[in-house]
């Protein structure tokens, strides 16, 4: 998908442990208000801090070898996103841009004891997630 789309430029490493898959990273490059800027578009590295740590900071070789000044990632403080996030040297919250937002409604069940309840309750818990800038498709 990403390395198909004729607007952008995407940048991408796939994780291997063992010789198998275990996490990707993709970022898009690009310019906004006069800045370089490099946004991790998607990434999965389920549970593991220390294989989003790798991919993270391999990420953030790469967007300074392209001479970005900024790194964007959106990652939920207990992801494992977010917790690479806090050990890496230089990254810090943006004073800059607002915190995003998820918007659901929970569709009503005509048996509120259904077990899909206490399943649609996990799916919008925002600790359940962690977001990137490419699960919105606004800009695309």
């Amino acid at each position: 998908r990403y390395g198909d789309c004729p607007v952008w430029k995407h940048r991408s490493w796939l994780a291997r442990r063992d010789g198998e898959p275990v996490g990707y990273i993709v970022t898009r490059l690009w310019k906004r208000d006069g800045a370089r800027l490099a946004t991790v578009m998607d990434y999965l590295t389920g549970s593991d801090p220390k294989l989003a740590e790798a991919l993270l900071s391999r990420a953030i070789r790469d967007a300074a070898a392209h001479g970005c000044d900024f790194f964007h990632l959106a990652a939920h403080s207990g992801s494992s996103g977010g917790r690479a996030a806090a050990v890496i040297p230089g990254l810090e919250l943006s004073q800059r841009e607002q915190l995003d937002r998820v918007v659901g409604c929970i569709l009503p069940l005509e048996d509120p004891d259904d077990p899909a309840h206490a399943h649609l309750l996990r799916v919008f818990d925002s600790g359940s997630w962690h977001y990137t800038q490419g699960d919105s498709d606004f800009h695309d």
